[in-house]
């Protein structure tokens, strides 16, 4: 039947999402591993070597600038003061905006000097604006909202922060995104969350993902993951992890465990043969974010992060798991036209016994 009508909403996915927390989000992961083993596309002896690295997960941001952050809060404060009543001597989003004009104009021209007054310019303007609603806020006695505390806070702190100050804010939408530097020449900054990954060696089978808050130190966030996913693995099929491969980044780790942690050098790479299969998670991390919505995450907040993040590689596994089955029925498809030529029967009467109809 035609309906004129989508078959669910659009909200309802988003509320199954934040139903989801981290355990039931896992359980899925632990599924896909599962069905992996069953359709013998990863072998139990293939958890005995497997790699790690990380990436960043960009968010759903523009590329902040201090301009842009200004006349940012300037729009935002002058809503909050019509919200509460309060009227400004002057709300400078006309002339916040000439400002913001000017800038990219001078930044354009490499006028430098020029372009540096003018984001001073701005920056005052924002100051005035923040000083102005907090005095008449006091001097009326009104009762600030949770959400009109938290958006004067972090004007407050935009105004505040300089060139080296740590926890600095990229986004009103998204605050706690991070700037993260990964020395890419393509990519100098990327702003979004630091996720990490734990795929085999030989199929490249995920079977382990987090995404962290802030940027920390690779080796710091091995030690969690790779107790999670020994974990992991006894429940289904009572082994663990004998080696893990990783890059440089995760040097000074301090792991003492039972599996061993070989980084990838010219030393350790004639103890294991399998060192060299440590660049294949490289591959793994380009397909989650091409393929699987891993390469700009749309879901807000911290939660979002991490949702994004399990849910692009339980993709990744059902996407391996599905190319199997391709193969199976490409396979059976050459093999029934094959014998079906050779003994000369007819396409029609043997196609509708064949898929049952």
């Amino acid at each position: 039947m035609f309906q004129h009508t989508f078959p669910i909403d659009r909200s309802s996915m988003s509320h199954f999402r934040q139903r989801l927390k981290k355990k039931k989000l896992y359980k899925l992961l632990q599924e896909t591993i599962k069905s992996g083993f069953k359709t013998k596309i990863i072998k139990p002896s293939s958890i005995e070597c497997t790699v790690i690295d990380s990436t960043v997960q960009e968010k759903n941001i523009t590329y902040p600038t201090d301009a842009k952050l200004y006349y940012k809060a300037i729009e935002l404060l002058s809503k909050l003061a019509k919200c509460l009543n309060i009227k400004q001597r002057q709300s400078y989003i006309r002339t916040g905006k000439k400002l913001l004009i000017k800038y990219y104009r001078y930044n354009h021209a490499k006028q430098f000097k020029r372009k540096a007054a003018t984001l001073k310019k701005l920056k005052n303007r924002l100051g005035r604006v923040i000083r102005e609603i907090e005095r008449q806020a006091e001097a009326k006695r009104v009762d600030l909202d949770t959400k009109a505390q938290e958006l004067l806070q972090q004007c407050s702190d935009l105004y505040k922060q300089k060139c080296n100050s740590k926890n600095k804010l990229y986004s009103f939408a998204e605050p706690d995104t991070v700037c993260i530097s990964k020395g890419k020449i393509h990519k100098r900054y990327e702003f979004g969350n630091k996720s990490s990954f734990i795929t085999t060696a030989k199929e490249c089978f995920i079977l382990h993902t987090d995404a962290y808050e802030g940027n920390p130190y690779d080796g710091h966030t091995l030690p969690n993951a790779l107790q999670t996913t020994n974990q992991s693995m006894e429940l289904i099929i009572d082994k663990t992890i004998d080696y893990l491969f990783t890059d440089k980044g995760y040097k000074g780790h301090g792991y003492e465990g039972k599996t061993q942690v070989l980084i990838e050098t010219s030393k350790n790479r004639k103890k294991h043969k399998l060192l060299k299969r440590r660049s294949s998670i490289e591959a793994v991390i380009s397909h989650t974010k091409q393929y699987h919505r891993l390469g700009r995450n749309f879901l807000k907040g911290i939660d979002g992060n991490l949702a994004n993040t399990i849910l692009a590689a339980c993709g990744y596994n059902l996407k391996k798991i599905y190319n199997k089955f391709k193969k199976a029925f490409k396979r059976m498809l050459f093999l029934l036209f094959f014998m079906m030529s050779w003994q000369k029967i007819e396409i029609v009467k043997v196609l509708p016994v064949f898929f049952r109809v």
